[in-house]
This record gives structure tokens, sequence and C-alpha cells, in this order.
């Protein structure tokens, strides 16, 4: 959830509107794969692109023309986007940012018990899984 996005592998279709820009960011990311474009325009008229036209950047779920002098993502059309994303193997910093959570959400739990002792629990585990997150949430665009 504060990463706002699917993290393992999968296929994802984007319906993007757009006016008139040199990129369209994704909301799944890393991207592994474009496997289809079209736009649609304001009469329902569907033209396919070449994905082999596309310039992705993996990391960040951007995609922009090669030959950007020429093409931009139309004005007043609906750009549709089928691409893979995510990771195949949950990098460790997430795992351990998820077991920090974990442990986190269990605090209640420890605490019936007659010998809890609170120094046992990681402090301050909150901050710890922002930092740990921190460079795999996307920063503002634009």
């Amino acid at each position: 959830d504060y990463l706002d996005r699917s993290l393992t592998s999968a296929y994802f279709t984007q319906l993007l509107p757009c006016n008139v820009m040199d990129f369209l960011v994704l909301e799944q990311y890393p991207v592994t794969a474009v496997t289809a474009i079209s736009a649609m325009d304001m009469l329902g008229t569907v033209v396919a692109y070449v994905v082999a036209d596309l310039m992705v950047d993996e990391k960040a779920g951007i995609i922009r023309w090669k030959d950007s002098a020429s093409d931009s993502f139309l004005k007043n059309h609906w750009w549709s986007v089928t691409y893979v994303a995510g990771y195949t193997t949950i990098p460790g910093t997430i795992k351990h940012a998820t077991a920090l959570q974990a442990i986190a959400m269990l605090q209640p739990l420890f605490r019936s018990g007659s010998s809890f002792d609170q120094s046992e629990l990681i402090v301050d585990s909150n901050e710890m899984i922002v930092d740990l997150l921190e460079r795999y949430k996307r920063k503002r665009v634009g």
C-alpha cells in the first residue's frame, strides 16, 4: 500500500488520457516489456502503433517515442498500453520492510503476556520501513 502499486510481475492494460505530452507514465513499474500500444480518438477510431518505436524507462515506468521530434502522444486521444511490470523476485529490502510491518501489527498481541519486554521489539520500525521502501516509491513526475 505504501508503494501504491503491485509488486509481483503481471500483465497490465492501462488506459491513459493525453493532452500532447512527450511521455506517458504507467501505473506499474518496473516495466519488463511493452506488448501493445494504441490510441483512440474522440470518434472512437483506434490506431495501433509499433512497440519498437518506443523507448521505455523500465525502472520509472515511463514510455516515450524514440523519434521525439516527429512523434508525440496526440491531444484528445486515449492511449491503451499493455505491458508486463513488477518483480519476478521481490527485493530483500521490500521483504525486510514487510517483516517489520508484520512485527508492528503484532505488537498488541505481544503486550498481553506478563513477561512482555518492549525492548525485544524493534524500536522505530515505522521509520525504518519508510527508509527501506523510499527508493522503490515513485517520485512526483513533472
